[in-house]
């Protein structure tokens, strides 16, 4: 018997597009240019402008990592780490990988290589 949750990440999985099996692989220059940009996105001081889209994608990742930390119950006599908060925190963190993987994808399929690198370290910084 399948969950509502089970359902909907099927249905998902057999919508996204399969990543290749065989992907290539990135040039010696190409793979030289990403550090560089990392480099450069860590070290910068100065506050990053973001694109009007990028800033709602971070506040949509706000929203859901707040929704993973509510759905935790609280309790001062038990674990906040057992299966019991796992169950009820689990499709508020599903939501939140769907959420990065399918914005992922959209920026990836539009070519926005900048945007991706943003939005790929925003998503890392809110694990």
């Amino acid at each position: 018997k399948h969950s509502s949750v089970d359902l909907w990440t099927e249905r998902l999985e057999d919508s996204c597009e399969k990543p290749d099996e065989h992907p290539t692989p990135l040039s010696k220059q190409q793979l030289e240019q990403l550090v560089r940009s990392l480099i450069l996105v860590e070290q910068s001081q100065e506050p990053r402008i973001l694109a009007p889209e990028i800033k709602v994608l971070q506040e949509d990742l706000q929203l859901k990592k707040a929704n993973v930390y509510r759905s935790i119950p609280y309790s001062r006599f038990g674990s906040n780490r057992d299966a019991h908060c796992y169950r009820k925190a689990f499709p508020y963190l599903l939501a939140f990988k769907v959420s990065c993987q399918e914005w992922g994808q959209v920026l990836l399929r539009r070519k926005e290589w900048d945007a991706v690198l943003e939005h790929s370290l925003m998503a890392w910084l809110y694990t």
